[in-house]
C-alpha cells in the first residue's frame, strides 16, 4: 500500500495560502450572513456580495479572519462608501455589546504574521464550516 504524503509548503508560498484562506473564509461569511448586507439590510446574492472588513485588511493580519471584524457587506457599503464604518460599528455594538467591540478594537492594534500552519488550518476550518452551512440549508 502506497503512503500519500501531504504537501509541504514554503514561507514563500504564504501569500498564495492567504489567498486561498480569504477565498474559503469569505464565501463562509457571505453564507452565514445568508447574503444580507451588515450594513444596510440590503438582501443579495452571496455571489455578488462582499464580505467586509470593519478593521481595515492592510496591515492588520490580526484581525483579517475574525469572524466578529468581518460580517457580509454589498459592494455599495464595503466599496463605495468604504465601509459605511460608522454603521458598521453601531451595528457591531448591538449585535456583539460594547465589551466585545473594544476587545475587536484591542486586537485590531496587535501585529500577526501568519504561518503556513495557521492558513491551512483556516483553510480547513472554514471549509467544514461552510459545508456544514450547505447542508444545514439544503436540510430545509
Amino acid at each position: 500500500m502506497k503512503k500519500t504524503q501531504l504537501k509541504k509548503y514554503s514561507k514563500a508560498e504564504i501569500p498564495k495560502l492567504k489567498r486561498k484562506a480569504w477565498q474559503v473564509f469569505s464565501l463562509w461569511i457571505r453564507m452565514r450572513d445568508i447574503g444580507k448586507c451588515f450594513t444596510c439590510g440590503r438582501q443579495g446574492d452571496i455571489g455578488s456580495m462582499n464580505a467586509g472588513h470593519f478593521i481595515p485588511r492592510n496591515g492588520h493580519n490580526a484581525t483579517f479572519f475574525d469572524e466578529i471584524n468581518v460580517h457580509c457587506q454589498c459592494v455599495g457599503c464595503n466599496l463605495w462608501k468604504h465601509g459605511n464604518l460608522h454603521e458598521y460599528s453601531a451595528r457591531l455594538i448591538t449585535k456583539y455589546g460594547l465589551d466585545e467591540f473594544n476587545k475587536l478594537m484591542d486586537r485590531g492594534r496587535s501585529i500577526h504574521q501568519f504561518t503556513v500552519d495557521e492558513l491551512l488550518e483556516i483553510i480547513k476550518k472554514y471549509t467544514i464550516k461552510r459545508l456544514w452551512k450547505t447542508v444545514k440549508i439544503a436540510k430545509n
